[in-house]
């Protein structure tokens, strides 16, 4: 019978948002076309532990809601505004965990965009932190995803998502270092306290014991 590992942890980065491209001439009141999506670092197939990505979009479009149950997770529409997209990624059975759900901007204005141009790229780094898994579903965790995507249109443009993992990476190693110095900063003030608490606590014993 599959049960929680109590103490383990295992997360799983990746990438989140959107790119978009200045149309050359507009289609009807439109000036963009956009991809909303959710990818791995390096490309690489999450579906291993990853079993559909929900794109919320706004109320206007026809098909609001977008279901995607086989990777590469996109959606791609033409547009003229910008709106709070609601992604969420829901996990394999195995997993017993809940969907996890972010907020996205989708952006279609920045700068350098060149009119029948390459895209812009507007994406978020985070992680899915999986606290206390299930047994069953622990080696999958743990090993790396076992195949990489087919490139696509977009590929050549997410070349920045190494750099953008080191720099997390990096911030988070800062993070974590700064954390358990001021840990430790803590705990000698508190072994130096309770050093002079147990002297005083020895003088009053002992002036007692002669009085």
């Amino acid at each position: 019978m599959s049960q929680r590992m109590a103490g383990v942890s295992v997360s799983k980065p990746f990438l989140y948002g959107n790119a978009t491209y200045l149309l050359g001439q507009k289609e009807g009141d439109n000036s963009h076309r956009w991809v909303l999506y959710v990818r791995g670092l390096d490309n690489e197939d999450l579906s291993y532990y990853v079993k559909s990505v929900t794109f919320r979009l706004h109320e206007s479009f026809a098909e609001p809601i977008r279901v995607l149950t086989v990777p590469p997770y996109e959606v791609s529409e033409l547009g003229w505004g910008e709106f709070t997209v609601q992604i969420t990624i829901t996990f394999i059975d195995a997993l017993q965990e809940q969907p996890v759900t972010l907020q996205h901007h989708l952006r279609l204005f920045g700068e350098g965009a060149v009119a029948g141009g390459d895209p812009l790229i507007f994406e978020k780094y985070d992680e899915t932190v999986f606290v206390n898994p299930m047994t069953q579903a622990l080696p999958a965790l743990k090993m790396a995803a076992p195949r990489r995507l087919p490139e696509t249109a977009l590929t050549p443009f997410f070349a920045r998502g190494s750099a953008l993992v080191r720099a997390a990476e990096a911030r988070q190693v800062e993070r974590l270092a700064a954390a358990q110095s001021q840990i430790q900063r803590a705990l000698e003030k508190l072994r130096a306290r309770l050093y002079e608490v147990d002297t005083d606590i020895a003088d009053l014993e002992t002036a007692a014991g002669s009085a």
